[in-house]
């Protein structure tokens, strides 16, 4: 799977990651803290 091209197939706008866990970098997106918790982070994607 390449992120980057499923990326660009749908709409995604977050994830969500498990504590101390940080999304696969992706070429030609960036991720930015939206919300974080004991649980985890929401990181919401965004296009460089």
């Amino acid at each position: 799977m390449d992120p980057a091209q499923e990326l660009e197939r749908f709409r995604v706008d977050y994830v969500w990651a498990a504590m101390g866990r940080i999304p696969v970098a992706v070429k030609g997106w960036r991720y930015v803290v939206a919300f974080s918790s004991s649980e985890g982070t929401l990181w919401q994607l965004e296009r460089v």
